[in-house]
């Protein structure tokens, strides 16, 4: 099962010959009989934008005589839960098979830009309410929030239970997950070390935490006492960086010895020495800012990372 997010679509792959079995498609379904406040004005109606879903989630989930997709539909700020068996069984894109919505388009009281939503097992669902900078959970019968984290959140991206009253969340924009005891909302574990921009963390079956980044471009295998037990992947972004990084490093060294060599071997006029001295100091910021990039990328890029979140604004991831 694939949020298959640049076609707006969740598909189902048939294993293994990767045959599409399944298809469920936003833009083809009539939201007014979902929703009758959802007219035909409303944006769910209007696939006419590029991204129109950006559809970034979907769990399976068996009930005990039928099954589900939990669905995330960041775009449309909206959750909903279809009847996986009636849909594979009837017509597809049937709006009669959405069984649970939570959220509305531009209604920020519910969600907004939302990911990652999960059920719970007390049956209630959990949501990374990404731009309100919060976890919620939802009581699914009564649509109310029965819990909320929001305590220097950054964009969260994912929120797991992970044990009685214990979540584990992705902190993105702050560099981190942690794990929080929902009743006393109490940080009991971090993890902040080599990550940048991380999406989601999973608990694994020998209790360590794996955890996927975007912009680090590797995945880690994280043990309880913050030591990185293994590794895979290789950024392309981080090695551009250092490409172009050790390039322009090459480059101020030479220019730095270039200018010295002036300063120090050839009679020049006061306000040439000065002209010499500007470039002097602009070649050698070029570099240590090389430096900082080739010798602490991560650092680096985290500030970048976090600067851009507070500067450009939370919209544009």
């Amino acid at each position: 099962m694939i949020a298959d997010t640049n076609y707006d679509r969740v598909i189902e792959i048939n294993y293994p010959n990767k045959d599409i079995v399944w298809s469920w498609e936003p833009k083809l379904i009539n939201w007014t009989a979902v929703n009758p406040k959802w007219d035909s004005a409303h944006y769910y109606n209007n696939p006419l934008v590029y991204d129109f879903t950006h559809v970034n989630d979907v769990d399976f989930y068996q009930y005990n005589s039928w099954n589900a997709c939990l669905i995330s539909l960041r775009n449309f700020d909206l959750i909903v839960e279809v009847n996986y068996t009636a849909e594979i069984l009837g017509p597809a894109n049937n709006p009669d098979n959405i069984i649970w919505w939570y959220g509305d388009y531009g209604n920020e009281s519910m969600v907004s830009r939302q990911h990652n939503p999960d059920y719970l097992n007390n049956g209630n669902i959990i949501i990374a309410d990404s731009l309100r900078d919060r976890i919620v959970e939802i009581n699914r019968t009564t649509k109310q929030i029965v819990l909320q984290y929001d305590e220097g959140l950054r964009w969260p991206r994912d929120a797991d239970e992970i044990g009685p009253n214990r979540l584990l969340i992705t902190d993105c924009f702050n560099n981190r997950v942690i794990e929080i005891n929902k009743t006393s909302k109490e940080i009991i574990w971090q993890f902040d070390k080599n990550i940048v921009i991380p999406y989601e963390a999973d608990l694994l079956e020998n209790v360590n935490i794996l955890i996927s980044g975007d912009y680090a471009g590797v995945v880690l295998e994280v043990n309880r006492d913050g030591k990185i037990v293994w590794k895979y992947g290789k950024s392309i972004i981080k090695s551009a960086f250092y490409l172009n990084a050790s390039f322009l490093a090459l480059m101020s060294v030479n220019g730095i010895l270039y200018q010295l060599s002036i300063l120090f071997n050839i009679e020049i006029s006061k306000k040439e020495k000065i002209r010499r001295i500007i470039i002097l100091c602009i070649w050698s910021i070029v570099l240590i800012l090389c430096l900082a990039i080739i010798f602490a990328y991560n650092s680096a890029l985290r500030g970048l990372t976090q600067l851009s979140y507070s500067v450009i604004g939370k919209e544009m991831f």
